[in-house]
């Protein structure tokens, strides 16, 4: 089996059941990925969106490329079918707002991608209303759409929501991992 993770150090579960994924191509509409902040959830977003967009993702080389257009895009924070969601200012929640600008954009196809990520960013500091509001989509996504709910803490977020999406956990790397890195 392929490891679509190379680049990262650490999360060996979670990147070789990621990579799995892919690989039987068994893409989850919905991830949501769980770990405290530093345990590489960010850089497993970037790696999971690369490998699913990569160019040369028929080819024999590790995946993802890190050279192809798509690939230089996402790495880049340049891709305009990555969609960020998140804390607003001075805010400590995200509210229903967030949730409705979801719902209309996604019934636009990707641009550059053959994925349109939407990716919210401390998940659990969604309201009950937001998360409410977004079972629909959640429930039902075009087939082009992936959402990847990063946090702390799943068990915060409504049971309705857990229950629509693979859930997944990042671990702190060991002070041997690190001295080895």
């Amino acid at each position: 089996m392929r490891n679509y993770f190379s680049g990262i150090v650490g999360n060996q579960k979670l990147t070789e059941r990621l990579s799995m994924d892919i690989e039987e191509n068994k893409i989850p509409h919905a991830l949501i990925i769980e770990g405290d902040t530093g345990s590489g959830r960010h850089t497993v977003v970037k790696y999971f969106a690369a490998a699913l967009s990569c160019e040369r993702r028929n080819g024999s080389e590790a995946l993802p490329c890190r050279k192809c257009p798509s690939c230089e895009k996402i790495f880049g924070e340049k891709s305009p079918d990555i969609i960020k969601i998140g804390l607003e200012g001075e805010k400590t929640s995200i509210g229903v707002d967030a949730v409705r600008f979801m719902k209309t954009d996604i019934f636009v196809e990707p641009n550059d991608l053959k994925y349109k990520f939407y990716i919210i960013e401390d998940a659990e500091k969604m309201t009950v209303q937001a998360q409410n509001a977004f079972l629909l989509s959640l429930e039902e996504p075009p087939p082009y759409v992936v959402f990847i709910l990063i946090c702390n803490n799943s068990s915060l977020l409504l049971e309705t929501v857990r229950s629509r999406a693979l859930t997944v956990r990042t671990e702190r790397l060991s002070p041997q991992i690190m001295r080895d890195y």
